[in-house]
């Protein structure tokens, strides 16, 4: 019964991220990564429960608009090559690291990068003056801990204006960090994925077209990315001080 009830709270968690990811671009992995190691799952298979819901939803955001997506080498060149970096240290050192303390600093990064105008400005200079040491900054905090949705935003948030470009083209990279993910954990078989999780992509599909895209225009943006900054420094000190276990 226990094990049914989990999944339902599974199920419930991954369709609140999703709605949220399909607004603003991230959710998913941000919110869904701590909250699922809090409730118990190992990081390996948290990253089989989130990866797979993560590109579904950002396939569709770049599918309906892949007109916006504007390419760009570094991604390729130094991303996505950290990225397989920190998640192979993870991968290694599985049994000597605490994931839960590696997220909740990788999200008192995310939080602090959001709220202090300062530090974005930093980082605003050094995107423009030295863009590789950011593009790889970013993919191995993705790598070590899935939080590099926080640097992506900063990230597009200083190349681009609009609103859905800037969300297409973090859909964009989040598909090919999923990918490269998965790609990496199905070769180094840490962990076998179950059939349930192939029910959770549907549960965001769901979500997306109709709870997150109609809420889209209905959205007050400046207080929901105040009140996402809070709760991300509330998931970064459970993580850090493995709070979850009180709750």
């Amino acid at each position: 019964m226990a094990e049914v009830t989990d999944i339902y709270i599974l199920y419930i968690v991954i369709f609140i991220f999703s709605a949220v990811q399909s607004i603003f671009g991230v959710g998913v992995l941000l919110f869904g990564t701590p909250t699922l190691v809090i409730m118990g799952y190992s990081y390996v298979e948290t990253l089989w429960l989130v990866l797979p819901t993560s590109i579904v939803i950002s396939l569709s955001q770049v599918i309906l608009d892949r007109n916006l997506i504007q390419s760009r080498k570094h991604v390729y060149k130094y991303t996505l090559p950290a990225l397989v970096i920190g998640l192979l240290i993870i991968i290694i050192n599985k049994d000597l690291l605490d994931i839960s303390k590696i997220i909740g600093v990788g999200l008192l990064i995310v939080a602090l990068m959001r709220y202090s105008s300062s530090l974005t400005t930093y980082l605003n200079n050094l995107i423009n003056k030295n863009p590789s040491s950011y593009y790889l900054g970013t993919g191995l905090i993705h790598g070590l801990s899935n939080m590099g949705g926080g640097p992506l935003l900063i990230l597009m948030s200083t190349l681009y204006r609009s609103k859905n470009t800037i969300r297409v083209n973090i859909a964009y990279v989040y598909v090919l960090f999923g990918l490269t993910q998965l790609i990496l954990l199905i070769i180094t078989k840490v962990h076998s994925p179950k059939l349930d999780y192939l029910v959770l992509p549907m549960v965001a599909l769901v979500s997306y077209f109709f709870v997150g895209k109609p809420l889209t225009n209905f959205i007050n943006e400046r207080k929901y990315q105040s009140s996402i900054t809070f709760i991300i420094l509330i998931y970064g000190l459970l993580s850090l001080f493995d709070l979850g276990k009180y709750l």
